[in-house]
């Protein structure tokens, strides 16, 4: 992942933020392999709300493409 993107803490509520002022793609699955979320992050982007109210509690996979790398983050919705 590259130094210029963050991705939120590992666990988290109703909303939270990602950093990513270069842009990107924001990917959400589940634990077994279904996309929840898909979503372009335009650029320049320095806050991105992820609203995850509609989300059921569980572990899911956050995946942050940007042109200048790739990060992977499992994270669980309470």
């Amino acid at each position: 992942m590259n130094r210029d993107c963050r991705v939120p803490a590992r666990t988290f509520g109703g909303e939270s933020t990602l950093d990513a002022p270069d842009g990107g793609r924001l990917t959400l699955t589940d634990l077994a392999g279904r996309e929840v979320l898909q979503m372009a992050i335009p650029a320049p982007t320095t806050t991105l709300h992820l609203d995850i109210h509609t989300l059921p509690a569980g572990a899911y996979l956050l995946k942050v493409s940007t042109p200048t790398g790739t990060a992977t983050r499992r994270l669980l919705v309470q």
